[in-house]
């Protein structure tokens, strides 16, 4: 909520198939400095003034692998309020994971109690982590978490699991919609997305 300036924790009980499929989204909100603004109400001597403010929960992500599909040749993707990318559950799956999008080294993260006071005070202390993972790509043989597809898949053999699967994950959800698309590699890196997944039928 950005009128009431605070956030709460969403389930929307997707952690068992995230799991399956190789990756978690962490119960946190990342913080960077490199960030961008945003305007807000400030009072001085008694005038009400509308000042642009840098929004740490607002990171402008530049550590991006550059020769990977997906952030292919972008600077920079605007991901507003993003949390952490688990993917140690490929591991256990023998899948292959490409980080393609990292926080800067001046990070850290928000976690239990959400304030997104713009205004607030900042310390250094806030932001001692760095490269905190935000995108990621895993591919490698993955079984789907819906049983009644093996039936299909046994009257569609076209529609077995391979090992070339692909997954893409993004911590933010809203990088994509209309008040971020001012940044236009944000659009960019989401249609490089889509042709990474269906580059087996040649639409990259």
């Amino acid at each position: 909520s950005m009128q009431n300036q605070y956030a709460t924790d969403l389930s929307l009980n997707l952690s068992g198939l995230f799991k399956h499929y190789g990756f978690g989204v962490k119960k946190d909100l990342v913080r960077d400095a490199v960030c961008a603004s945003v305007s807000v109400l400030q009072r001085e001597a008694g005038l009400t003034m509308q000042t642009e403010v840098p929004n740490p929960y607002i990171p402008i992500v530049s550590h991006l692998d550059r020769d990977f599909a997906v952030t292919e040749a972008l600077h920079q993707i605007v991901m507003p309020f993003p949390s952490e990318v688990d993917t140690s559950y490929a591991q256990e799956l023998h899948l292959k994971v490409v980080p393609f999008a990292m926080s800067s080294e001046r990070s850290g993260v928000q976690e239990h109690i959400y304030d997104l006071n713009p205004t607030a005070q900042v310390t250094r202390s806030m932001f001692q982590k760095q490269n905190l993972l935000l995108g990621a790509a895993i591919s490698g043989k993955i079984h789907t978490a819906i049983p009644d597809t093996d039936v299909y898949a046994k009257n569609h053999p076209d529609r077995k699991t391979e090992g070339n699967e692909r997954v893409v994950v993004i911590g933010n959800g809203e990088f994509i919609q209309d008040a971020f698309l001012q940044n236009r590699e944000n659009l960019s890196s989401f249609l490089n997305a889509v042709g990474y997944l269906t580059d087996s039928i040649g639409l990259m």
